[in-house]
């Protein structure tokens, strides 16, 4: 009998024994361990993703409502606005929240609205279609935005020291630190180089006999953080900083990067928008309207909705400029967003759109969208990133996708960073980070230091940027292919895999990076 129950225990374990990562390890007390390169770059920590830096949402009955408002029958947009101007008007109470507004059971139409003051909720009543609160919308382009105003008051500037910086740390070489101190609010400076530029190959797109400007040269990208610590020089951030730093490719000692503080009175935090249904009107043709975009804002939050049919796509002609937007966006100037439990779904098919809509759109940094379903629809982008203000840490967790091989989970265009595809399912499309080339007005390469972790898709790929044009130079920039299921792909314009790969085609521990990283932050944290 002992030994037969040996032999069982043996034989479970051998069929839940899991590939341990080569890039990231867990000792027996899920302590993280991470593989650097020759060149000191690894993959960054994302925990620090999300409503306060990681922590849980607030449990709706910390936040009491404060008004009901019950549908009319005729435009309730009015009646909405009114109660969310008065709630706006309450005290804050020791949590930082006013109250919620909160909509009673039943079908409410609606215009445009708008929270602009921080420690509002909106609420519905729940997710039920016949029990619970459905909004709709008329086809306005953005049904609920989430906007602080103003902008950031800027202080001295610390240059960096000129010195490569690797990426995947959390930590700057300044010239001097006198007069900064730990938790001042900083935002790190730094400029786009003809160098940098070359280097990528992003000086020879060329559309219809015509340059295609990538990003321009002395586009200025600006990444926002705290400071922690402050040693030898040295400041440490609350977030990795989501790019590497190289000297040798600024065109002058003025591209040096430099750290500012700044104050930020206006920007508004700890507005959440949950617990309802919104539709669309229902039509063949091709909208452009989001539901929520989230502006000037930290710590806020979108959770527990159905979503119906916005954002079908943009134009159908090849060549042509889209104006599509996305069903759920957080703008640039957005920090610590959670955006957890949608389910998005469209009632049609269309394949035949050549400008795609991007479902959730996540610019910013430290953003976490988790936990969420998609289903229908056709040829769309349903997490994306559109630009050099997406800068990472940025979370996309458990997202199931069902849907057709139109659909894939890409960054859009001109050089998103440090964004992590976790467990993401998408059986018939894509997951992948990969050059665009002319797209669009000149996408070209769409993320640097990307990693794709245990996903599930048709298609998965990765291309490390700047190796196109010569496969024979040393990786500078990488993007990561961890685990997951699906066809290793080489990518959009290569015949040979480019990326960095790390067990791709198994599962490996730890399942989650995202979770992983959260778990050990809590343990270093107690």
């Amino acid at each position: 009998m002992k030994t037969v129950c040996l032999f069982l225990l043996l034989s479970l374990g051998a069929a839940i024994a899991v590939t341990q990562s080569d890039l990231v390890t867990s000792d027996s007390k899920g302590k993280l361990s991470y593989k650097k390169n020759d060149q000191g770059d690894r993959i960054m920590d994302y925990s620090s993703v999300g409503y306060r830096s990681g922590q849980d949402l607030p449990a709706p009955s910390v936040i009491p409502n404060k008004i009901t408002v019950k549908p009319s029958g005729g435009d309730d947009t009015k009646s909405i606005q009114d109660a969310i101007t008065k709630v706006s008007a309450l005290p804050l109470d020791n949590n930082g929240f006013r109250g919620a507004v909160l909509l009673a059971p039943g079908t409410f139409n609606v215009d445009e609205l708008k929270l602009s003051t921080s420690g509002v909720i909106l609420r519905g009543s729940g997710l039920d279609a016949t029990k619970g609160t459905t909004i709709k919308v008329k086809g306005s382009s953005t049904s609920v935005s989430v906007y602080g105003s103003k902008s950031p008051k800027f202080g001295k500037k610390y240059p960096l020291t000129k010195t490569y910086v690797p990426f995947g740390g959390n930590t700057l070489p300044l010239k001097s630190t006198s007069g900064l101190k730990v938790g001042d609010s900083i935002y790190i400076f730094t400029t786009v180089t003809a160098k940098f530029v070359h280097l990528l190959g992003m000086d020879k797109l060329v559309r219809h006999n015509a340059p295609q400007t990538w990003v321009a040269v002395g586009s200025i990208i600006t990444t926002d953080r705290i400071i922690t610590s402050i040693n030898n020089g040295t400041i440490t951030l609350d977030a990795g900083y989501p790019d590497s730093i190289r000297p040798e490719l600024f065109d002058s000692d003025e591209d040096v990067p430099y750290v500012s503080t700044y104050v930020w009175e206006d920007r508004i935090e700890n507005v959440g928008v949950e617990n309802l249904r919104a539709i669309h009107p229902a039509t063949k043709a091709t909208n452009t309207d989001q539901f929520l975009t989230i502006g000037k804002a930290q710590n806020c939050w979108v959770r527990d909705l159905y979503l119906q049919d916005f954002g079908t796509g943009g134009e159908r002609l090849a060549g042509c400029n889209s104006s599509n937007k996305t069903v759920v966006t957080t703008q640039g100037d957005a920090k610590w967003v959670t955006v957890q439990r949608l389910n998005i779904h469209y009632t049609y098919t269309d394949d035949t759109i050549a400008a795609p809509p991007q479902i959730l759109s996540m610019l910013g940094t430290q953003i976490l969208h988790r936990d969420t379903n998609i289903t229908g629809g056709g040829k769309y982008w349903p997490m994306s990133s559109g630009s050099t203000r997406a800068r990472g840490p940025t979370v996309h967790y458990n997202v199931n996708i069902v849907s057709g091989s139109g659909a894939k989970v890409v960054p859009h265009m001109r050089w998103s960073t440090g964004i992590l595809y976790d467990n993401i399912v998408n059986p018939k499309g894509v997951v992948g980070i990969t050059y665009r080339d002319t797209m669009g007005s000149g996408h070209g390469w769409t993320m640097g230091w990307g990693v794709i972790w245990n996903c599930e898709a048709a298609i998965l790929s990765v291309q490390n940027p700047s190796n196109m044009f010569n496969g024979s130079a040393p990786v500078l920039y990488h993007n990561w292919l961890v685990g997951g299921r699906g066809k290793n792909d080489p990518g959009y314009k290569s015949k040979s895999l480019m990326g960095t790969y790390d067990h791709v085609g198994t599962t490996v521990a730890p399942q989650s990076l995202y979770v992983a990283q959260l778990k050990d932050k809590l343990k270093r944290s107690n």
